[in-house]
C-alpha cells in the first residue's frame, strides 16, 4: 500500500487547481459566489475535518468527482491512489471526461515518484 504525507495531498489539490477550468460565470455571478472553485481550499478543510492524508484523499475526489459513489467506483479510486504500481501512471495520463481525475491522479503520482 502506497502512504503519502499531508504535504503530497496539499501538492495533488494544485495540480487539480492549475487544471481548472473557468466556471462560466458572469461578472455578477463571480460577485455574488466568490468566483472560481478553489481546490485547495477545498482540501484544506477536507484535511482539517479527516485528519490523515490516505482519507483525505479519498473524500476529495470520492465527493468532488463523485468516484465513491458505488462499490466498483470505489475500487478503481483505491486501486489507482493507494495500490496500482507506478508504471501502470503513464496509460492514464491522457484521459479525459469523466475520468479525466484519472489523470490528475497521475499526474501528481509521476510528480512524487510514488
Amino acid at each position: 500500500m502506497i502512504i503519502y504525507t499531508i504535504e503530497e495531498v496539499r501538492a495533488f489539490a494544485r495540480i487539480y487547481q492549475g487544471h481548472s477550468e473557468p466556471s462560466g460565470l458572469t461578472t455578477e455571478e463571480m460577485e455574488k459566489y466568490g468566483g472560481n472553485f478553489d481546490y485547495v481550499e477545498l482540501m484544506e478543510s477536507v484535511i482539517k475535518d479527516k485528519k490523515l492524508p490516505g482519507a483525505s484523499l479519498t473524500e476529495f475526489l470520492g465527493a468532488y468527482e463523485m468516484v465513491g459513489a458505488n462499490p466498483e467506483g470505489w475500487q478503481i479510486l483505491r486501486h489507482l491512489l493507494f495500490e496500482a504500481p507506478l508504471k501502470e501512471m503513464p496509460k492514464h495520463i491522457n484521459d479525459s471526461g469523466k475520468e479525466a481525475w484519472k489523470a490528475r491522479v497521475a499526474q501528481w503520482r509521476l510528480q512524487l515518484n510514488k
